[in-house]
Formats: C-alpha cells, structure tokens, sequence
C-alpha cells in the first residue's frame, strides 16, 4: 500500500498541503469579500451620508491604479472601506459609548463641553496657544482692508456671527476646556483689533444674541456649531440699526424644530434636538410694516447667513447673497459666467455687507475668501484706485524723491531701469511725516518685470513691522507690465514700506514712481 510522505514530525505533507490550499482559497474569499462587500452594501443601501466632517476620498483612475506604486490601490482601499456602511456604524458606536457610557466626546471635529453641549473642535483649536503669534499677524491684512476702504470711501459692513464657544462659554468645560486654554486670551485680541482697525465698519452680533436668547430661551444649539433659527431676529434687528433704519420685534412668538444637527452628524449618531425658532408669518408682517433698506445691496456671507436670507431679504430694496465659497470658487476658476456675474454685482453695489463667523474672521482676509485674491479684495482695490486717481492728481505730481528711496539687492543703471544684483531684491520708501493737516497718502506706481507674474506691496501700519499678511499684490500681465494707484489714510501710514519688484534674477524698468501727501 502506497505510504504518503511524511515530515520530521509524522504528519503527512500532502495533508500540510491540503491545508495550506484551504488557507490560500479562504484568504482570497475574505480579500473578495473585502473589495465586494462595500460595493454590495453600496448598491444595496445606497450611498451613507457623509460623517466626520470631511468628503469621502475620491476613487483612482485606472491608471494610477495600474501603477507601480501602491498609492492608487490604497486610494481605492480608503474610498471603499469610508463608504462601507459598517465603517461607519462602527464610528457610531464608539462614539455613542464615549458619549452615552462615559459622558464625553473628543474626535477630529466634535468635542463634549458641560450641560450637554458639544463643541466643533477645530472652532477652539483655532485659538489654541501655538497660534497665538500668526492670528496677531493675520490681522495686519484686515487692518490694511480696512484702511483702503475707508480710504475709498466705501459703504462696506463687516459683521461678525460670534462662536458658539464665545456665548456658551461657562460650558466649555471638560475635554472642551483641553483645548480652550488660551481661547479667551487670543478672542481679546482679535476683538481689540477688530473694534480699533474697523473703522466704524465693524460690528458683532454677540450683544443681540444674548439680548434674544434671553427671550428665547435658548441661543446655539446644543449639537450645532451655529445658532437657533430664533436668533434671525437678533441679526435682522442688528443689520437695520447699524445701516440707520432701526426696528425690533415688539412680540417674539416662538414655535419649533426638530432635526439631526451637525455636530452629532460628524459623529454619525442619530440624536434629534428640539429647537426654537421664530415664526415666518411674524417675521413676514413685521418686514411690511417696516421702510426698505434702499440701494443695491450685496452679502458675502458663509453659512451662519444661509438659512437667515429668505428672511433677511424683504428687509432691502434690492439684495443679493453671495456665499463666500461660491466667490472663492469662481475666482479660482476665472473666467467664467459665475465669476463675471459675481464682479458685476459687485461693481453695482451701493453697499457691500460681509458676514463671518468669529473663528475664521482674521484669517479669512489672509486665504482665498476675503484676501486680496479675492473678489472682495479685488473689488476694494478697484474702487481705492478709482479714489486715488481722482483725488491725487497724479498726472501733476512730482516723482518719489530720491532721498526717500533705498535700494536693497539692487543697482539703478538709468532714471528707469534697475538691475538686480542679488536674491530678495527690493525698494524701501520712506513717505516722510505727515504735513499737518493732511489726511491721505497717494501712491501711484507703473513696473515691467519680464519674468514675474506679481509685484508685492508690503505696506505696514503705523507701529507694526513688515509682515506677509501687509501686502497687496500687484498682478502682472504676459509682459511683465502692472500698475497700480493707491490711496491711505494718514493715520494708517508707518515710517517705512516696501516694493518687491520681480521673483526673478531679472531686471526691471520702473516708469512711473509717485508718492504725495494730500
């Protein structure tokens, strides 16, 4: 009888093999089950909502999913396993143990405070210790908004949605209060700058929502980052008194909602809230009573003015919101149809009200929503152009005298033309004291920097030092020609500002260089 082989140990190697086979065929059924189970429960279920605040990762192309590498097969892995159904019931569940068994919550984006509230994470991390120095530095580019507004006599309104975390303070606590540790400290500083930059320009909501939710009984949701529906009256009352037309709601009726909120959605839980809101036939008869807003009115607004613009509307003659994303996007995406109508409402407006919450205020004027890359700063340099170019005189003024520039990384080889020598070349002016009874600054300037695509204007105020947030950008065109007018207050000009003039090693012709105190 024929005898199967065996191994040191007696046990016959074909039956190893037999079970090495059962073990291949039963890892490739599970691998299978992994890249099948999700597209199964996909077509089955659907696809989930979207959970822990942020998209899912895109699926690969073919190509990068045949390449050498193995990012496109983790790619693929990730956009799998985050739509698959029990990835997310597994969130759900450690999440509803953290927060029903052990009384807090602490992810990405959701952190627990006390009396039940919980808090978006990265609206306190914002203000977190280490970010101290830069908040102080972003507010250098909303200074200089400010100034160039004024300066253009702008009808411009910037009003401010406060943070959850600002109203509800006693109830960041807990794992909330981790990360709150220097919250207070870097608020009052954003707010001292936002009061004495503003120019009169600057208002917050945070008194008014206060004053209501005392009425209501309630001001920010407690599983929402934003305020209740009922606080709309609060903004409405707030947005007539500072544009002159002042009214308030002599009888606040409430009724009420219930929904999922954002914040229990980014931890995939299922926890419905009950909330206040205001009563649309109230608020409907209230604004017919009431004198329209009149002129043509535009608002750049994020979300916490989404839900208040159908009620916010027939307060104003002629109104039309802009959210602040869609204004980014069409920029970034320039030319098209969305972004020539965004600039034209813009150029029509009689008034242009900017609306944000408290946690991204500074630093919006320094990304894509509100910097000069924007359609906002854009619009504000068009109109202080305009201003400068009127009230300057240019055509009559005399150029920069030379006493008041210095050349750094530089040599001038003629009246125009200056060769750059070294890295980091640029020109320093000093504008001089302020002749008294003066009250603007003019600035008019014309440059050809073959090779560059922007010229940079670092223009400090009064006591700060050169920072990257003080700087208007200048774009150039295919031949490296821009120009630029610019008018400032008196009292925002320092002793010192600068020209960066190319990024390349490149020389450059400047043709036009005039600077006047008026």
């Amino acid at each position: 009888m024929k005898q199967d082989v065996q191994d040191l140990r007696g046990v016959p190697l074909t039956a190893l093999f037999r079970g090495e086979s059962v073990l291949k065929k039963i890892q490739i059924a599970l691998f299978a089950l992994f890249l099948t189970g999700p597209l199964v429960t996909l077509s089955v279920f659907g696809l989930p909502d979207l959970y822990e605040r942020r998209d899912f990762t895109s699926f690969p192309t073919l190509g990068h999913l045949l390449s050498n590498d193995n990012v496109g097969r983790k790619q693929l892995s990730d956009a799998l396993i985050e739509r698959f159904y029990p990835r997310k019931w597994a969130v759900s569940a450690r999440n509803w143990i953290d927060w029903r068994f052990f009384g807090f919550l602490d992810t990405d984006t959701v952190v627990s405070g006390g009396n039940g509230y919980l808090f978006y994470k990265p609206g306190i991390v914002s203000r977190d210790c280490s970010k101290k120095d830069d908040i102080t530095a972003s507010l250098e580019a909303y200074r200089l908004h400010m100034a160039l507004a004024a300066a253009a006599g702008m009808d411009l309104m910037i009003t401010m949605s406060p943070n959850k975390e600002t109203v509800e303070r006693d109830s960041v606590t807990g794992r909330a209060a981790i990360y709150a540790k220097c919250y207070d400290e870097i608020r009052q500083i954003e707010t001292d700058a936002y009061q004495r930059y503003g120019r009169g320009m600057f208002h917050s909501h945070e008194d008014s929502i206060r004053r209501i939710g005392a009425r209501v009984g309630q001001r920010y949701a407690r599983y929402d980052t934003h305020w209740v529906p009922a606080m709309h009256i609060a903004a409405i009352e707030d947005i007539r008194e500072w544009l002159g037309y002042p009214a308030r709601l002599a009888t606040i009726n409430t009724t009420t909602q219930t929904r999922n909120m954002e914040l229990t959605g980014m931890v995939a839980q299922n926890d419905p809230e009950t909330i206040p809101d205001a009563v649309d036939d109230d608020l409907a008869k209230w604004a017919a009573q009431l004198q329209k807003i009149p002129g043509r009115t535009v608002i750049l607004h994020d979300s916490f003015y989404m839900a208040l613009a159908r009620r916010l509307s027939p307060h104003f003659q002629d109104v039309k919101f802009i959210h602040l994303e869609d204004a980014a996007a069409a920029f970034r995406n320039r030319p098209d149809a969305q972004y020539d109508e965004i600039v034209a409402s813009l150029k029509q407006a009689d008034r242009i009200i900017v609306n944000s919450v408290e946690r991204f205020m500074a630093m919006r004027h320094v990304n894509s929503a509100l910097s000069w890359d924007s359609v906002l700063g854009q619009e504000i340099l068009r109109r202080n152009s305009i201003a400068a170019e009127v009230r300057c005189g240019f055509d009559s003024a005399a150029d920069a005298p030379e006493s008041s520039l210095s050349l750094k990384n530089l040599e001038r080889v003629s009246p125009t033309r200056f060769h750059v020598t070294s890295e980091d070349p640029y020109i320093l002016i000093e504008p001089g004291v302020a002749p008294a009874g003066t009250k603007t600054f003019c600035f008019s300037l014309a440059i050809k920097a073959p090779g560059s695509e922007i010229v940079g204007l670092a223009i400090p105020g009064r006591g700060a030092g050169f920072s990257k947030y003080s700087v208007v950008t200048v774009p150039l065109d295919h031949q490296g020609r821009g120009e630029i007018n610019l008018l400032l207050p008196a009292d925002y000009m320092g002793s010192v500002f600068r020209i960066t003039p190319t990024f390349s090693s490149q020389d450059f012709e400047i043709d036009r260089l005039k600077t006047r105190w008026q």
